[in-house]
């Protein structure tokens, strides 16, 4: 997956120096590669209580994905692999994400899709109070913030995600197959999805 998402997003992006990119992850061996070639990339993860663009002990950048401290219309893209399905209020958060993205920027991201579904499947739901209701048994999946406990999965997206995130501004919205024999990617085809904020 970190492969493909390499080959994916560099084919995508021009990879100048100025490049401003965030990305929804920081403590990760993709987010270091993508330092070394972005350096105005910015990563971060969520850590709960933490200020809004404010940083821990260890320098990790705490960014609320519903509420990002960037400024809107400043990056030329977004990645973010494997995060969506883990936010309560995805929809918030892709808002959001085009909030910040620079008309004509673009977002690559993937997160767990039922090709034979067209409405997203809700696994959890966060109910008000804070106490979460779970419709499906629960699924964990790897937080490199929290190897122990791992991060509960809200969702498994359908068809309709482009729908979500053609609402939030984007156009030219797409799944993208990605299978490359020479660069090391084959087996089963990976799946991303790939949008472009419209222009003014």
């Amino acid at each position: 997956r970190m492969r493909a998402s390499i080959d994916l997003f560099t084919d995508q992006l021009i990879a100048t120096q100025s490049s401003k990119v965030y990305m929804t992850e920081q403590v990760t061996p993709l987010y270091r590669w993508a330092k070394g070639k972005f350096p105005e990339l910015v990563g971060s993860e969520y850590l709960g209580d933490e200020k809004t663009g404010g940083t821990d002990y260890e320098g990790i950048r705490h960014e609320d994905t519903t509420r990002l401290s960037l400024e809107s219309d400043s990056l030329d893209c977004v990645l973010s692999f494997d995060v969506l399905e883990h936010i309560p209020d995805y929809q918030l958060a892709i808002k959001e994400i085009f909030r910040c993205l620079k008309p004509g920027g673009f977002l690559l991201l993937s997160a767990p899709f039922v090709s034979d579904n067209y409405q997203t499947r809700v696994r959890a739901r966060l109910l008000p109070g804070g106490h979460v209701e779970h419709l499906l048994s629960p699924e964990y999946h790897g937080n490199p913030t929290q190897p122990g406990s791992g991060s509960l999965c809200y969702y498994h997206f359908g068809w309709d995600l482009l729908d979500e995130i053609g609402k939030a501004g984007a156009t030219d919205v797409r799944v993208l197959s990605y299978y490359c024999f020479e660069r090391g990617n084959f087996g089963k085809s990976q799946l991303f999805f790939w949008a472009r904020k419209a222009d003014l």
